[in-house]
């Protein structure tokens, strides 16, 4: 795979675009300092492309063929219109530790992208060392026992394609299905993916939405978590508004890999 390297930077007219209103004044445009700031971000990006191609000479990391792009704009929007023009197989983010993510509240460009984007998404926190896929053994996939599911399963056996992964399917009961037993739904779910895909070690699990984060840090602590993975349903903005995701409240609170597979 070819990787593309993107650094977008905001200027005074992106930030007075951003403006709630009329009594918000961010001050004039000022041309040469968004010149100055497209010659930063461009040396930023120069300097981490050349500590790559230092690596890559010394072999501590892999010959990868990589570009570069800057471009200006909020970056949360820059990064969707730019996947939008290159289709990219994945689309990879780092994030801040949670405790600096609660702190700073430095992780929402990540959260917004997860949202909007329509491609699959693989998001890991600074603290993670991941030098390869076959660092990844146990990955718990979150389900609606519905259609949507085997697009995300088939999604990502397609991504670990040589990897024997043991897969956690954990179920979080809708309001409409709290109190219904979806037994007979989940051993249907375990059974076609056992039959359709033969790597990976499949489970069922059962979270409860009031206590969701006691019940991850349960399983969390019984066996070590690699991945978090998850289907994204595409959602009206005001759903995203007055009821944040899962995928956000995992973001904040776990450091561990995600990958967000839209369906």
């Amino acid at each position: 795979a070819s990787v593309i390297l993107l650094n977008s930077f905001i200027t005074p007219s992106d930030a007075a675009e951003q403006q709630l209103n009329d009594t918000l004044n961010f001050g004039s445009v000022d041309s040469e300092a968004s010149v100055l700031m497209a010659k930063e971000a461009k040396g930023m990006l120069d300097a981490l492309a050349l500590d790559i191609r230092n690596k890559i000479k010394t072999g501590s990391l892999p010959a990868v063929k990589f570009t570069t792009t800057v471009l200006k704009g909020i970056p949360e929007e820059v990064i969707v219109e730019y996947a939008k023009d290159c289709h990219p197989e994945l689309i990879v983010m780092g994030t801040r530790a949670a405790d600096k993510k609660e702190r700073e509240l430095i992780g929402s460009v990540t959260a917004e992208v997860l949202d909007s984007a329509r491609f699959p998404i693989l998001a890991i926190p600074e603290m993670v060392e991941m030098n390869n896929a076959g660092d990844i053994r146990h990955v718990l996939l979150f389900c609606n026992l519905d259609q949507d599911d085997l697009l995300a399963i088939d999604a990502l056996y397609r991504f670990f394609k040589f990897e024997n992964l043991n897969v956690g399917l954990v179920w979080l009961p809708s309001k409409k299905q709290r109190g219904r037993n979806m037994q007979k739904a989940q051993q249907m779910l375990k059974d076609y993916c056992v039959n359709h895909y033969p790597r990976f070690c499949f489970e069922t699990r059962v979270f409860n939405m009031p206590s969701i984060m006691q019940d991850f840090k349960a399983v969390e602590q019984e066996c070590h978590i690699d991945l978090i993975a998850m289907p994204n349903r595409k959602k009206s903005v005001f759903a995203r508004l007055f009821n944040p995701s899962l995928a956000h409240r995992l973001l904040f609170h776990a450091d561990i890999p995600m990958m967000v597979i839209p369906v």
